[in-house]
């Protein structure tokens, strides 16, 4: 069983964390070096763990049913820990730094998105072997990475007018209206319902965050940055709905809004909401600055991901690394 965390993420995927509890076979061998990289070891015990947790199959099980498959696995995650060592020098290099309000912070959203008490986290951790302290451990090495990410490769990306209206030409049978509204979201959670100064200053900071969308910022990245829903990495996006589908209330502030509009603030007795409504349906393409955001999104995640190849790949040749199993 494993546990997610879609908040801390290179590239807007899922992070999955688990640790296996080393097999007896493996006991002679658990502290095997497996490579060096720099001035640390990576271990056969760190990577069949490691294995475990992105296959969610244990190593000796992954080799016993395919020996080639275990050997071309057993590579590709080697290098996923070389290369997440590397980048931990760099954290330290550059001295980024993690709080522990930070870390509160991307629990609470594991718990919300997964709907989770404490003591429903708890018991998954401990199913997966793993204490509230080395889960804390991990979520603050994500996050370490996270940031790092940003200021390295994601503060240096520019997406031009021009390459989001050529996506757009390339690709206009993606933005064919279909039957139904299309909506996003930007969710900021209470952290106490019952308290009125906290209600007052959660107000306060919705009616900034839709002062600054109605002078033309982008919901999509206003989402990302500020909202606590589920579909904040989406850049807020809901989906495609019937109007019958939505809670009356929310169906109410949909027919006032019109199409390509923002909603004003909408009082939820766990927080608050803000809309914008993509599409009311219709036919033909929609216009290109009703989904400049998505398009935006779109290519701003294909150049994260080219450029995080490419950097990584230039710290790999700069590092000492080297292999010891084939």
């Amino acid at each position: 069983m494993t546990l997610k965390l879609s908040a801390c993420l290179l590239f807007a995927c899922t992070v999955v964390f688990a640790v296996a509890v080393a097999p007896a076979v493996h006991a002679q061998t658990a502290n095997r070096i497996v490579a060096f990289v720099n001035d640390d070891v990576i271990t056969l015990y760190e990577l069949h763990n490691k294995m475990r947790e992105m296959t969610g199959i244990e190593a000796n099980q992954l080799r016993e049913r395919s020996p080639i498959q275990y050997h071309d696995s057993r590579l590709k995650v080697l290098e996923r820990l070389i290369e997440e060592r590397i980048a931990l020098d760099k954290i330290k290099e550059i001295g980024i730094k993690v709080g522990e309000s930070e870390v509160d912070a991307a629990i609470e959203r594991v718990k919300r998105d997964n709907r989770w008490t404490g003591e429903k986290l708890e018991s998954m951790l401990e199913a997966d072997g793993l204490t509230v302290e080395e889960y804390r451990k991990k979520l603050k090495e994500e996050i370490q990475r996270q940031k790092l990410v940003d200021f390295e490769v994601k503060s240096r990306i520019i997406i031009r007018d021009e390459n989001i209206e050529a996506y757009y030409e390339e690709n206009k049978d993606q933005f064919q209206r279909k039957p139904g509204i299309e909506l996003a979201t930007i969710f900021l959670t209470s952290r106490n319902p019952n308290d009125s100064q906290s209600a007052a200053e959660l107000e306060k900071k919705g009616a900034e965050l839709l002062e600054r969308l109605r002078n033309g910022e982008g919901f999509a990245r206003m989402a990302e940055a500020y909202s606590d829903g589920p579909a904040a990495k989406e850049g807020g996006y809901l989906g495609r709905f019937n109007p019958d589908q939505l809670e009356p209330e929310i169906r109410e502030v949909v027919e006032k809004t019109p199409e390509g509009g923002i909603s004003d603030i909408i009082i939820k007795p766990n927080g608050i909401q803000i809309i914008k409504v993509l599409d009311k349906g219709g036919t033909g393409v929609v216009p290109l600055e009703r989904v400049k955001d998505a398009i935006h999104r779109i290519l701003f995640n294909q150049e994260v991901e080219r450029r995080y190849k490419k950097w990584i790949e230039e710290l790999k040749e700069r590092a000492y690394t080297k292999i010891l199993i084939e």
